[in-house]
């Protein structure tokens, strides 16, 4: 999850739970229709708070169906782009010790040139 998701989610449900206390106070003092109306303002900002988090999760699913996660949502993520960003290199021992510049002479990915 963003930063910015982060902060809209912590707002969401701050503001719910300070909507849903205003509430019970009024209920308290029985004062009936502004009970009904800040239980239902903090209904919705329920509703947008489980919005948000799905369209977090709905986000990095699509993410990684497009087989690259989105950086900088969390640190678990570090190891979803390491493995995508593997996944692409060639895996000769050549390759590797030569810092990518050649390959092995049986490796698939070997580009053969005619020596001119």
């Amino acid at each position: 999850m963003t930063r910015l998701g982060r902060t809209l989610l912590a707002l969401h449900l701050a503001g719910f739970c300070w909507l849903a206390y205003v509430a019970a106070v009024c209920v308290q003092h029985r004062s009936w229709p502004e009970a009904t109306a800040f239980y239902a303002t903090a209904v919705v900002l329920a509703l947008s708070a489980g919005r948000e988090i799905r369209h977090e999760a709905d986000a990095q699913a699509d993410a990684i169906r497009a087989g690259r996660p989105r950086p900088g949502t969390t640190r678990s993520d570090a190891k979803a782009i390491v493995r995508a960003e593997l996944a692409g290199t060639c895996q000769c021992e050549r390759w590797w010790t030569t810092i990518g510049t050649d390959h092995d002479p049986h490796c698939p990915q070997q580009t053969r040139t005619n020596g001119t």
